[in-house]
């Protein structure tokens, strides 16, 4: 958690705001995707590029609120090193079987 802290104060204010927009984006995507399950906390994981200057891997929860607002916790935050760790880390992502299991289930 203090790790978490210590990298999020790190970021200036145009890279926080890019941050809070892609979450906020994240939850979107998810509480329109159909299949997805609804009704409790929701956990997620996602790869960040902010601004092409910082670049995260965040798992995050969120409630299933009858809101367009995200409201939910920071659970860990990885910075990548570089770019070129980042990339490798989207591709392994992508070509995961498990990346869209959410939308196999049954609700």
């Amino acid at each position: 958690m203090e790790n978490n802290i210590k990298i999020l104060n790190s970021l200036t204010g145009a890279q926080k705001k890019e941050f809070e927009k892609d979450l906020q984006e994240v939850y979107t995507v998810c509480k329109t995707s159909p299949g997805f399950p609804s009704g409790s906390r929701n956990e997620a994981n996602v790869n960040l590029n902010l601004l092409d200057e910082v670049y995260l891997n965040v798992t995050f929860d969120f409630e299933d609120a009858q809101t367009d607002k995200v409201k939910g916790r920071i659970l860990n935050i990885y910075r990548y090193q570089n770019k070129k760790e980042y990339t490798e880390a989207v591709i392994r992502e992508n070509s995961s079987p498990r990346k869209d299991e959410w939308l196999n289930r049954k609700k």
